[in-house]
Order: structure tokens, then C-alpha cells, then sequence
């Protein structure tokens, strides 16, 4: 037995422990005279969120219901990448947002305990930027714990107000119907987004998303910002983040969340005329110039998507010269339209032959012409029956 007893002290010993067999470990000995003194760990590294605790990890203070709130002013003039932040004039090339002053807008972004969505997503920090007179206001309200999530909620409504336009980046699929999924659930009286949302998301991902190898935010800051962040917490942390205060009290890097979540609301900002200068200008920004053209056509503003495509008709790729001679068809223009039909189909376009075929047999009534152009058709675009169709018209023999 004594020889056992020796052998297993080597090996605690070869462990790094000290002390005899049944000599406590340090860590439980300390934590059990803390215990028996009545003595806290220090603010912080408690076992259970304490919303004082976070304001003073944050720099926030705690309002009634036990949220915590962070205020934060960023002036004119202070630089954030490539961009310098300024008024935000209003928007004269961004589709459906013609028009619409700095006064009106609201820039949301959440912090939620997980990325996937559904009722069982908690937004624990939800932070909005306005415009000012001389700066960007950032407010950011954080939950210290679950019972404080309605009075969150509440304040957040009553601070964005009933009509703003709300801006958001992912917003449209996330964080608007998880606020309003959450503020049901708390039977609050109110909603967001309702009198006007943009999302950032799809004027970039349909200006840049065959430009770019994603249009994640990160990706907009470096290409459209010339902004890369320095030791910011990624993203997929957050929720590790939250959980880690939620279940342990650990403030430490609470901190790291809301700078993250800064960092959020000044780009989203930043977008709005960056994005209006590449609707204006798509060559200049490396936007997709037909893409651009169709966002504005589908906005109802038919006339600036065909200025667009007119004036970088020489850089279009085959489906931007198709869009362009189809708005030149549309405004009578004839001529123009068959001219850019005639140069793609030299290179064997099928569209461009099924239109000429069309625009022969049916607004020239030249059957002779429009067989030309049919003959050349694939079967499996019905070349078959039109030009059966055509000789019949034109009297003459297959």
C-alpha cells in the first residue's frame, strides 16, 4: 500500500501538483475560503449577469427595467476608412430612395445570441445612428439580463420613433422580422420598418455581386469604404460573447461587442452615398453597369436606366446591348435597335436573330428578310413552325 501511495504522490507531482495525496486543489481550496469569508470575486468574473457590472465594463449606464444604455457621438470630419464622415446629402441615383433627406434616416443593427433566426433568437443588443447637426449620434441598448428584454424593446420603439426610414444591412430577412417577432411576443404595441425600409444588402448585391466574391459587410467597407477593421471580434463570436456573461457574468470582452456593433451603424452610414455615387456612375465604381440600368428600370424610372445604358453602350456585355436595343425598341427607335440586333447576331446571338426575325415578319411584313434571320434559329427556338409560317406568307416553296 505504502509503495502505491508513492508511486501515485510521483505522479501528481510530475502533474504539477504539490502537496500530499488528498491535499486540496488551490483553485477549490480558494474558492471554498471565499465561501466561508462571504468575500465576491471581483466585478466582472461573477456567476450571474449583472447589469451594473456591464454598464462599467461598456461605458453605459443602466436604465429602469434593467437595460443598459450606451451613448456615443461621432462629429464631422472623423475619418473611418477611405471616407471622411459628412452630412449625408440626399440621394439622387439610388432607386426608391430619390429625394429622401439625412432627417429621415434611422440606422439599425442588432447583436443577437445566434445567427439563425427564429423565436428562439434573442436580440440582446440593438444599436441605432441618426444624422445630428454636427455629428452621428449612436445609441446602443443592451439587455443586462432576459427580464429586462421589454423594456428594451419599449424604449427602442419610442426612441426610433413611429416614422422613420429605417437602414439596414441584411435587415429585410433578419433583424426586422426578429424585432418584430420579439416585440409581439412582449405584447408591445408597435412595430418597425412600416412606413419605409432599405436594405442595404440589394442595391449592393445587385450593382456588385458579379463584381465581388461576396457582398458581406466586410466586403462593402474594403471595396466600397476603403475600411478594414483592426482587431474587431468577428461576428460568429457575438453570441459566445453573450452567452458567457449570461451564464458566468463575464463582462470582459461585453466591450468588444459594442464596438463591433459601432463599427456596424458608422459604415451603414457611410453606404447610402457611396452606393447613390455608384448608381450614378457604375463604370467609375466597377459596378455592374446592366444590373445598375435594370434596378432603375425596375423602380419605374425607365428613363435613367436607358441614359445609363446609352451612355456606356460601347463597355456593355451582350445582355446590356439586348437591354438597350429593347429600350430602343419600346421608344420607336427602330433603326438603333436593328442595329445593335444585326452586330450581335453576326456573332451568332440567338436573341438577337429571333428579334430581327420578329421585327421583319411583323412590323416591316418583309417575309423574304425575316426568313433570313429565321433560317439561322436553333430548333428548340421554333424555328421549325415560323419559318414554315414565313414561307407560307411569302408564296414561295421551302
Amino acid at each position: 500500500m505504502s509503495s502505491l501511495k508513492s508511486r501515485l504522490d510521483a505522479l501528481r507531482q510530475q502533474g504539477g501538483a504539490s502537496g500530499p495525496a488528498g491535499a486540496a486543489d488551490p483553485s477549490i481550496h480558494q474558492r471554498l475560503e471565499r465561501l466561508r469569508c462571504g468575500t465576491a470575486p471581483p466585478r466582472g468574473q461573477r456567476g450571474r449577469p449583472d447589469p451594473e457590472a456591464l454598464a462599467e465594463a461598456v461605458g453605459g449606464v443602466v436604465e429602469p427595467g434593467g437595460f443598459v444604455r450606451v451613448e456615443r457621438f461621432v462629429p464631422w470630419g472623423t475619418g473611418h476608412g477611405g471616407q471622411t464622415l459628412r452630412p449625408l446629402p440626399a440621394l439622387e441615383h439610388l432607386p426608391g430612395m430619390y429625394g429622401l433627406e439625412a432627417s429621415q434616416w434611422v440606422f439599425l443593427d442588432t447583436e443577437t445570441s445566434g445567427l439563425a433566426g427564429g423565436t428562439g433568437t434573442v436580440p440582446f443588443l440593438c444599436g441605432f445612428a441618426r444624422f445630428g447637426h454636427s455629428g452621428l449620434h449612436l445609441s446602443q441598448f443592451m439587455l443586462g439580463g432576459f427580464g429586462a428584454e421589454a423594456a428594451m424593446l419599449r424604449a427602442l420603439m419610442d426612441e426610433i420613433g413611429p416614422a422613420p426610414t429605417l437602414a439596414t444591412y441584411n435587415g429585410k430577412s433578419f433583424d426586422l422580422p426578429l424585432l418584430r417577432d420579439r416585440v409581439r411576443l412582449q405584447g408591445i404595441g408597435a412595430s418597425l420598418g412600416e412606413t419605409g425600409h432599405l436594405d442595404l444588402l440589394h442595391p449592393v448585391r445587385r450593382a456588385f455581386a458579379s463584381r465581388w466574391p461576396d457582398c458581406r459587410l466586410a466586403t462593402v467597407e474594403s471595396r466600397l469604404l476603403d475600411y478594414a477593421r483592426i482587431d474587431d471580434l468577428p461576428g460568429a463570436e457575438v453570441p459566445d460573447v453573450w452567452f458567457s456573461y449570461l451564464h458566468r457574468g463575464a463582462t470582459t470582452r461585453m466591450a468588444d461587442v459594442v464596438r463591433h456593433n459601432q463599427d456596424d451603424l458608422i459604415s451603414l452610414a457611410q453606404i447610402p452615398p457611396r452606393l447613390d455615387a455608384a448608381y450614378a456612375d457604375p463604370r467609375a465604381h466597377g459596378a455592374d453597369i446592366r444590373q445598375v440600368a435594370a434596378a432603375h428600370a425596375g423602380a419605374g424610372e425607365t428613363s435613367r436606366a436607358f441614359e445609363l445604358l446609352a451612355r456606356f453602350a460601347d463597355t456593355l456585355c451582350r445582355a446590356g446591348q439586348l437591354d438597350l436595343a429593347d429600350h430602343l425598341r419600346r421608344r420607336g427607335d427602330w433603326e438603333r435597335a436593328c442595329a445593335i440586333w444585326e452586330r450581335l447576331a453576326e456573332h451568332g446571338c440567338v436573341e438577337a436573330l429571333e428579334r430581327l426575325a420578329k421585327y421583319h415578319e411583323h412590323v416591316r411584313r418583309d417575309w423574304r428578310r425575316a426568313l433570313v434571320f429565321a433560317c439561322r434559329l436553333p430548333d428548340d427556338v421554333g424555328r421549325s413552325r415560323r419559318v414554315a409560317r414565313l414561307y407560307a406568307k411569302a408564296g414561295v416553296a421551302p
